[in-house]
């Protein structure tokens, strides 16, 4: 099968529009027919002249291979037979949603509307019909949980919703999770965090920041547990939530115990970034005053300088503090120590160019100017450091995009060209001004370094034709010479024809037999696809005319 993967949603953007066509026909047709589907592997049988087996096999979201055997595909590795089974797969699935919307819709309207109901009932009445629904129905009874979590009364109710949360964990997984039962869990959270929003709303906030808290708890303390299912989701919305919090009027008091339990939390447990903004760190430096401010940098500093392999967002958070803490020093410091690979590097460049550089000098529109004259120095310093090809092609992209001035790019950008003989650094050149003074630069370079190539192609661009004739000149380069022989035709025809003949006749000199027939053949047959039939001819003519006594030969060249 060939190995192909793309989304199955948006097949149409990778089929071409010729194979869409022919599918739809054959399954109008009902010439193809599905036999079986086992784990996503679907086989299908498609009757026309002739019989063929086609095999698909998809993932939750992708196509993943394919194969059929009709002779269409092994010319082509696709055909209109493997555009109609995606397409029925596709149509399939359609299907299959809509009977569940429909079946979901039915189901909600034959539920009881609460207003009727308890307009009729009596609230011993109601009671026991509640109790009894949910006992039938799961999601209401851990909706009806959740909505009600905050009555429970324990004699420690900081750890309320830890212990609420542990206890609907063991009556969901039992023996062994599974992601079915990690969704249960998580949307348990979720509408313990909803709840959390209601209470907030009323300025219930003590009762808030206990679901919030029990929450985080909850989730560090089952990172091992829930790793497999990446509940990142999840724990970016608790974090949101608190973040919400500290931005509300709440009461000093519990300000206070917020920080003290928040940090509590991530030196006892083994707290994972999962959001560079979104973490108790940066969410806690912005909230508090500056003795808060420090105590929570050193300890992002200190866990980050004993972490073996260092953590992407660790270092992003700990980069984020150093920018509101104004501490340039550190920040150039922890730019420059560390190998960063792109997207770390377009990461950190956008937080050096935000806003301010420090919280406490607020929007002093100087300081602005200062943080981004800065980042060009840093980034420039590492782009010096680095040798790596594509880190520093990054570093030039970064700074483009942010609107490093065009003289530095210039520079850089012919630096890295210099370092790296890179065609798309050389093109990004030319866009720019001065490229002339750049030009002269870079032809002594190539021609230093015999980048013959690179430098044919530039001579061309350029229009500097004397200069790619001597250069093919003193080169017996036919390949080169053959790439660019339609322009050097048009320039010059008498040099070309003339330079040909002179690299034929050297081959044909020293080689006999069907070497030479297939040299000059492919030589041909190259000119003749540039639309060079006359001359081609006349080079035909002229060989046989200088090689008379090689009848094997000019038989062969005439059938060419």
């Amino acid at each position: 099968m060939r190995q192909q993967s793309f989304p199955i949603d948006n097949y149409f953007m990778y089929l071409a529009e010729r194979y869409l066509d022919k599918a739809s026909d054959l399954l109008r047709e009902g010439s193809i027919v599905l036999h079986s589907v086992k784990k996503g592997y679907h086989l299908f049988e498609v009757n026309q002249d002739h019989t063929y087996e086609v095999e698909v096999l998809v993932g939750r979201k992708k196509v993943r291979s394919f194969s059929c055997e009709c002779k269409h595909y092994l010319d082509h590795q696709m055909c209109a037979h493997i555009a109609a089974g995606i397409k029925m797969i596709v149509e399939q699935r359609a299907k299959r949603q809509h009977q569940k919307k429909k079946d979901a819709n039915a189901k909600s309207a034959s539920t009881l509307h609460v207003n009727k109901l308890v307009s009729k009932l009596e609230i011993q009445d109601l009671r026991a019909f509640v109790q009894k629904y949910a006992a039938q129905d799961t999601a209401f009874s851990l909706k009806l949980k959740a909505q009600f979590a905050h009555l429970v009364e324990l004699k420690n109710n900081d750890i309320k919703y830890f212990e609420i949360l542990r206890r609907h964990e063991k009556h969901i997984i039992k023996t062994k999770i599974n992601r079915l039962k990690f969704r249960k869990i998580s949307n348990f959270v979720a509408d313990l965090l909803d709840l959390s929003a209601d209470l907030s709303v009323h300025k219930n906030y003590q009762e808030a920041y206990g679901i919030i808290y029990g929450c985080l708890s909850y989730l560090i303390s089952r990172n091992i547990l829930f790793s497999p299912f990446e509940p990142i989701e999840v724990n970016l919305v608790t974090h949101e939530r608190l973040q919400d919090l500290l931005r509300a009027d709440i009461a000093p008091d519990l300000l206070k115990k917020v920080f003290r339990q928040a940090r509590q939390l991530y030196m006892e447990n083994d707290y994972k970034v999962v959001d560079s903004q979104l973490n108790l760190y940066y969410i806690l430096f912005q909230a508090y005053g500056p003795s808060q401010q420090q105590t929570i940098l050193e300890d992002v500093k200190k866990l980050h300088s004993t972490q073996v392999d260092l953590d992407r967002m660790l270092t992003q958070t700990l980069l984020r503090l150093y920018v509101e803490d104004g501490d340039l020093p550190s920040l150039r410091e922890l730019i420059l120590d560390e190998d960063h690979e792109r997207g770390l590097l377009e990461e950190i460049f956008n937080i050096l160019l935000t806003p301010h550089l420090s919280k406490r000098d607020g929007q002093d529109p100087h300081l602005k100017k200062v943080g981004k004259k800065w980042s060009f120095e840093i980034l420039v310093e590492l782009y010096e450091r680095s040798s790596s090809r594509l880190q520093r092609n990054a570093m030039l992209h970064i700074l483009q995009q942010a609107g490093a001035p065009q003289e530095l790019l210039q520079r850089l950008y012919l630096d890295c060209f210099l370092k790296d003989t890179d065609q798309q650094v050389l093109v990004k050149l030319k866009q720019m001004d001065k490229w002339k003074r750049s030009r002269k630069v870079i032809i002594d370079h190539l021609q230093t370094h015999s980048h013959n190539r690179m430098l044919a192609n530039l001579y061309r661009n350029e229009h500097m034709t004397e200069e790619l004739i001597d250069m093919l000149e003193s080169s017996n380069d036919m390949p080169l010479l053959l790439e660019h022989v339609q322009y050097l035709h048009n320039s010059n025809q008498d040099w070309t024809q003339k330079r040909l003949l002179q690299l034929m006749t050297q081959h044909l000199d020293k080689h006999l037999g069907y070497q030479s027939v297939s040299y000059v053949g492919k030589i041909i047959r190259t000119l003749e696809k540039n639309h060079l039939r006359r001359l081609s001819n006349k080079i035909k003519d002229t060989l046989i005319e200088i090689y008379p006594e090689r009848s094997f030969f000019t038989k062969a060249l005439k059938q060419v």
